[in-house]
């Protein structure tokens, strides 16, 4: 299920060609500044709490995603940018629209994602 109709705008340099027409989402995502004390990278790995969801034994229900940042310049501590959102397994994805918002996760609450695009 290729992105074909949905051309990737802006500048993504770190994408790699195999990738870049993968099922993704465009998202403007939010370092947290309290609690984070380092960098985000461009090509970051990490998992993604969607909805809150959890286990019945209350742990998070995360999905894991690739965050690729507009420049591949690093997102520092509160700080915005421009971002494609790949999931790692896009068919288990709950549905997103427009305006949501999800957090990612690094041992604690890492950064918010901001759809602009939804998955497709």
């Amino acid at each position: 299920m290729p992105n074909k109709e949905t051309p990737v705008e802006g500048s993504y340099p770190d994408v790699p060609e195999r990738v870049l027409n993968l099922p993704h989402m465009t998202a403007i995502v939010t370092l947290f500044k309290p609690s984070t004390r380092r960098n985000m990278p461009s090509g970051m790995h990490i998992p993604a709490w969607i909805g809150r969801e959890i286990t019945p034994e209350g742990w998070p229900i995360v999905h894991d995603v690739a965050v690729y940042l507009e420049h591949a310049e690093p997102l520092l501590p509160g700080g915005r940018a421009r971002a494609l959102v790949y999931p790692i397994s896009p068919s288990h994805w709950p549905p997103l629209q427009q305006g949501s918002t999800f957090e990612l996760w690094d041992a604690k609450p890492f950064a918010e994602v901001e759809v602009v695009t939804p998955l497709g």
